[in-house]
C-alpha cells in the first residue's frame, strides 16, 4: 500500500530539514525486529514504526521547527533518510505490505497505477467496491494527493455526479407576470409577484396570530 504528501512542495521541504538530529529522533520510534515478509523472506524483517499512526497503521512523524512543522508518512521520511527523498508525485509503496514497515529495503516509488498494479498482483484488491458498488479496479480508480494523504477516487462516481442534473432553485419562466389583481410585475412565487406574495404572507401571519390570542 502507498502513501504520499502535498501542500506546497512537501518534498523539499523533508530535504531542507533532513539532519543527524532528525534521524536519531526518528530511528529511535523504530523496531527493527518485526516480522518477515512471507512473499519476500529474502528482504529481512520489517522494521516497525511504534509511535502515532493513522487509522490504516502508517505512520506519522512530525519535520521541523515546533509552529511550522509538517506531518509526514514515516516511512516517507525513513526512504529519505535513506538517501532517497520521495517526488510529491510519487507515492512510497510497500513490498511487504505492512503499513507501519519503515525499512527502506522493503519500499520502492511507484505511480498511482504502480500502487494498484501491486495490489492486484497481490491480490488485495480482489473485488473491492466504492461506496455506490462500482469496482475500483486501475482504470476506475483516481488518485490524487491531499493534506499529506494519497486519496482514492471512484471515476465512474466522478462521471455520473458531472452529468446529474443540478438542484438550482426554482425560477419562473422568462416573461411570466403576476396574476394578483390584474398586476403585471414578473412573476416570483406561488403565481404573484413579490410585493403580492409579501402582503398575502403578512396577512397570513396576522391572522394565524389573532387566532392564537383568541
Amino acid at each position: 500500500m502507498a502513501h504520499g504528501t502535498s501542500r506546497g512542495s512537501m518534498a523539499a521541504f523533508l530535504a531542507e530539514h533532513l539532519s543527524d538530529r532528525l534521524a536519531r529522533r526518528f530511528w529511535a520510534k523504530v523496531d527493527r525486529r518485526g516480522p518477515v515478509p512471507e512473499r519476500y523472506p529474502e528482504l529481512g524483517p520489517c522494521w516497525i514504526w511504534t509511535r502515532a499512526t493513522d487509522r490504516k497503521g502508517y505512520g506519522r512523524f512530525g519535520v521541523g521547527p515546533a509552529g511550522s512543522n509538517r506531518v509526514f508518512f514515516a516511512h516517507r521520511v525513513a526512504m529519505a533518510l535513506a538517501g532517497t527523498v520521495p517526488p510529491d508525485d510519487l507515492m512510497a509503496c510497500h513490498h511487504c505490505d505492512n503499513p507501519p514497515c519503515c525499512n527502506p529495503g522493503h519500499l520502492f516509488l511507484g505511480t498511482g497505477a504502480d500502487n494498484l498494479g501491486d495490489m492486484a498482483a497481490k491480490g488485495r484488491n480482489h473485488g473491492e467496491r466504492c461506496g455506490n458498488g462500482h469496482l475500483m479496479t486501475p482504470e476506475n480508480t483516481h488518485i490524487y494527493h491531499w493534506g499529506g494523504y494519497d486519496l482514492r477516487r471512484c471515476r465512474q462516481c466522478d462521471r455520473e455526479r458531472v452529468r446529474a442534473p443540478s438542484k438550482r432553485r426554482w425560477r419562473p419562466p422568462a416573461g411570466s407576470q403576476c396574476t394578483k389583481d390584474g398586476c403585471t410585475k414578473p412573476l416570483a412565487q406561488k403565481g404573484m409577484c413579490w410585493m403580492h406574495y409579501l402582503r398575502e404572507r403578512r396577512a397570513s401571519l396576522r391572522q394565524q396570530n389573532s387566532g392564537n390570542a383568541g
